[in-house]
């Protein structure tokens, strides 16, 4: 299940609210799982008991900071670092909010 839901995980730039929507998801999954429904009342914290699953959103997390691990030992030939690290200078940024870049949320 948390394979399936972090596939490419390490190279997302997630916001508070997409990571909400993938734990929202996990429950499901895991009320499915154990054949729990809704209306049977059971807290998250009993269901994660019984799953013994890690939260999507620390794994997540843990995936981003191996694979940054994995850029860093890298040489700057690699394409994965200078596609990392590449700003496409043709084009400005809009004057909204500033979106969330993956290297954002290394800092």
């Amino acid at each position: 299940m948390i394979p399936v839901l972090c596939y490419g995980a390490e190279t997302w730039a997630l916001t508070k609210s997409q990571v909400s929507s993938l734990q929202k998801t996990q429950r499901a999954m895991e009320r499915s799982i154990l054949g729990i429904k809704l209306r049977g009342r059971k807290s998250n914290k009993e269901v994660r008991r019984r799953t013994k699953a890690v939260d999507v959103g620390y794994k997540i997390e843990e995936q981003k900071f191996k694979y940054a691990g994995h850029l860093i030992k890298g040489g700057y030939e690699r394409w994965t670092k200078k596609a990392t690290e590449w700003v496409p200078y043709d084009r400005k940024r809009t004057r909204s909010r500033l979106r969330t870049r993956w290297e954002d949320e290394l800092r």
